[in-house]
């Protein structure tokens, strides 16, 4: 944490930063290789997660609980740092088997994207368990049969205004 904020402070960019911390530590740069060869996850994205320990570790144990290694990524690259705000990982004790449940939850549709949003967010600053967090929120989740259901619902309903956009 004190190297990156010495190498930020010195005009370092992030990738450099991450490059460098990846020659000072062979396991960071052997984690790298290893998340970049993962199906669904790229270069770029190995990059981003191989910086630092925390951030590595949070991702290789994940994928090693659930699998997913493309929607793990997405998650801890774009939304994770939302739900940290100001807080560091390390701080908050967000660990492998919390990010997992999460993860499970979206990989079978028990929630959606813009809820498990606001789950991860109030995971984080209670650290509480994903299902006690889901079970309190006021989130309606449905499924993709049900959604069909009312889309094709309101299409019939509305037959002139579909018939116009066709």
């Amino acid at each position: 944490k004190e190297q990156r904020r010495r190498d930020l402070a010195k005009g370092k960019t992030g990738p450099e930063y991450r490059a460098e911390a990846r020659k000072r530590d062979p396991e960071l740069d052997g984690w790298f290789v290893k998340i970049a060869a993962m199906s669904g996850v790229s270069a770029e994205q190995a990059d981003l997660m191989t910086g630092e320990r925390v951030t590595a570790t949070l991702f290789l144990d994940t994928v090693d609980r659930v699998g997913r290694p493309d929607v793990v990524a997405k998650w801890i690259i774009n939304e994770l740092p939302r739900a940290l705000g100001d807080k560091e990982l390390e701080e908050v004790g967000f660990g492998a088997e919390r990010f997992a449940d999460l993860i499970r939850a979206l990989d079978t549709g028990a929630i959606q994207p813009p809820a498990a949003k606001a789950v991860l967010a109030e995971m984080i600053a209670t650290g509480k368990q994903f299902a006690s967090v889901a079970s309190a929120a006021p989130i309606t989740v449905i499924g993709i049969a049900e959604l069909a259901g009312k889309a094709d619902a309101l299409l019939a309903t509305h037959a002139d205004k579909a018939a116009q956009v066709k």
